[in-house]
């Protein structure tokens, strides 16, 4: 009867609410200072960080570099992508908190076997953060990855979102 059709229409009037708040969502244009982008640069040309991870300030439009390793910060049996497992899985230092990492990673050509360098960039959702992180960090992906992008940092095929570990390691396969 006519409870149905109520319902029916509140569902598709909460349907549409959701779609506003979606499409009304600020895009939050983090600031990368002159100090990150020398840092980035740096990465791109190969010529020190291998390894960067970068949290966001919730309350102000600021980016900050809590992790920045060169590969001789590594020991001589550890790789880039080791450091960002101890750092996310195993030691847990993020394991709860979202952040931005890139990588540069020694790639293998699944079909010529030939080996390459590539910055593998992702946004890290943990699942354990806090709501309004996680909104914070999808929000302010689209502009950071778009800055990767054109400014040659990290090719648009070597970035990615994920919230738990088992979702990098299958990522990473093609890399393998």
């Amino acid at each position: 009867g006519s409870g149905g059709s109520f319902k029916l229409s509140y569902y598709n009037e909460y349907k549409s609410y959701l779609r506003s708040i979606n499409n009304n969502m600020a895009k939050l244009e983090y600031q990368i200072d002159q100090e990150m982008r020398d840092v980035f640069e740096a990465m791109r040309l190969r010529r020190g960080p291998a390894l960067i991870v970068m949290t966001l300030e919730v309350n102000s439009l600021k980016t900050n570099c809590v992790i920045n390793m060169s590969q001789d910060e590594f020991s001589s049996d550890s790789t880039s992508y080791d450091k960002v497992k101890e750092l996310l899985h195993d030691e847990a230092q993020f394991m709860h908190k979202p952040c931005i990492v890139l990588f540069d990673h020694r790639a293998i050509n699944q079909q010529s076997r030939a080996e390459r360098n590539v910055v593998i960039a992702f946004r890290w959702n943990a699942d354990g953060s806090k709501p309004q992180e996680r909104m914070v960090y999808s929000s302010a992906w689209k502009s950071l990855s778009t800055y990767f992008s054109s400014n040659g940092v990290a090719n648009t095929n070597d970035m990615f979102e994920v919230s738990d570990w088992d979702e990098v390691e299958d990522k990473m396969k093609k890399y393998q």
